[in-house]
């Protein structure tokens, strides 16, 4: 009975002066942990007894804070007026930084200051991946028909994914040689095929929103469907309930197993 107040206790102070709370429960109705946002933006993490776990914090300059159950921090994320990003541990030693200058160049050092890598984009849309010692180690790269290349440190291709006019998606490896593809009709019908060409499964979703996934046979593996009230049904092969998901107007959400049992929840206030 204690416990009982004592959580009833702590659940009405945080929600006192809380911007929002949001609560997990498991089937039986029983809080299995709270996030709570103040009005200043902090959050708080509790188990399900209202113990805190840990918590976060924003101040005006942007530095966010991350402390413990017992309110130490055991890190802190800064991004100045230029962009740089710094992690500190608890101690506020720097950990790493990352900075992105004028060219769009992004940099990731170290606590030292020791480049780790770099990351660059180039008018063309290329982007390349380099190593501490500025070797490059990859490269990725969209052209103007949208075609997606992958290359290695060398240059070499290692894989390409293009869309055709059709809408064709075709995933190809270093050689050319197609790995896979998907195609969506114009009834909305997305097919996946191998490197043969074989079809490996399809999601189709009708006029009334419900979305059936098949296997490579054409046999329904699964459906998901929404009814007018916003309960969403999840459905096995052979049609039958495996869980459902309803929000109410409160923006609960409660999802429920095959026999409308209570499976876990979701409330935000």
């Amino acid at each position: 009975m204690k416990n009982a107040i004592l959580l009833f206790c702590l659940a009405m102070a945080a929600v006192g002066h809380a911007e929002s709370t949001t609560v997990y429960r498991d089937g039986s109705g029983r809080v299995i942990s709270t996030t709570v946002v103040d009005r200043n933006g902090k959050t708080t993490y509790r188990d399900g007894m209202g113990r805190i776990q840990g918590s976060q914090t924003t101040d005006r300059s942007g530095k966010t804070t991350y402390r413990d159950a017992l309110g130490r921090v055991q890190g802190s994320q800064t991004t100045d007026s230029r962009g740089k990003t710094t992690y500190r541990d608890a101690s506020g030693r720097v950990q790493g930084t990352v900075t992105t200058d004028s060219s769009g160049k992004t940099t990731y050092r170290d606590g030292m200051g020791r480049i780790q890598g770099s990351q660059t984009t180039d008018r063309s849309g290329k982007t390349t991946y380099r190593d501490a010692l500025g070797r490059v180690q990859g490269s990725q790269v969209t052209d103007s028909r949208g075609k997606t290349t992958y290359r290695d440190a060398s240059g070499r291709v290692q894989g390409t994914v293009t869309t055709d006019s059709s809408g064709k998606t075709t995933y190809r490896d270093g050689m050319g040689r197609v790995q896979g593809s998907q195609t969506t009709d114009r009834s909305g019908k997305t097919t996946y095929r191998d490197a043969l060409g074989r079809v490996q499964g399809s999601q189709t979703t009708d006029s009334h929103g419900k979305t059936t996934y098949r296997d490579a046979s054409g046999r329904v593996q699964g459906t998901v469907t929404t009814d007018s009230s916003g309960k969403t049904t999840y459905r096995d092969g052979l049609g039958r309930i495996e869980y459902t998901q309803t929000v109410d107007r409160n923006g609960k959400t409660t999802r429920r197993d095959a026999q409308g049992r209570i499976i876990w929840s979701k409330t935000v206030k």
